[in-house]
């Protein structure tokens, strides 16, 4: 005898989905990777520049995994912009990431911030989103290899 089993499946498209829900997927997809990342911690980080009153006025966050340092975010106030500053922390991000043994570092920038800017300091562009997330702009990926130095 043949039992069919009817599974109802409802798929929705859910507008800033909950913290909990995201979760669910990032745990699923974590764990599906686990078996190819054998040892795989994500460590995050902040490195941030205050000024005198202890304000936040630049800085960057990002996460390690593996070997790899990746720079989610990297920010200056517009008044500590063209100083050296951005320059000091990536110099910064690059020693931090030579004392770890890590091989490289990522990142991604669009067209109307600093491309220019981390192509001086030794990044490759390694990939482009082209008109993203619209038509003029263009999201760049970047890496620098460290172990090869």
């Amino acid at each position: 005898m043949l039992v069919l089993i009817e599974i109802i499946v409802k798929i929705e498209l859910i507008e800033n989905p909950s913290e909990a829900e995201v979760a669910v997927i990032y745990e699923g997809l974590r764990a599906f990777n686990i078996p190819h990342f054998p040892g795989l911690i994500e460590q995050s980080f902040g490195l941030f520049i205050r000024n005198h009153k202890g304000q936040i006025i630049g800085g960057s966050i990002g996460v390690i995994l593996l070997s790899v340092m990746q720079i989610k975010y990297l920010w200056l106030a517009e008044k500590v912009r063209g100083q050296g500053m951005g320059t000091k922390l990536i110099q910064l991000l690059e020693n931090e990431a030579r004392v770890r043994g890590l091989q490289s570092i990522a990142l991604e920038t669009y067209t109307f911030q600093a491309p220019a800017f981390y192509a001086r300091l030794g990044f490759n562009e390694v990939g482009k989103y082209v008109n993203y997330p619209c038509k003029g702009i263009d999201k760049i990926f970047y890496q620098k290899v460290l172990c090869n130095e």
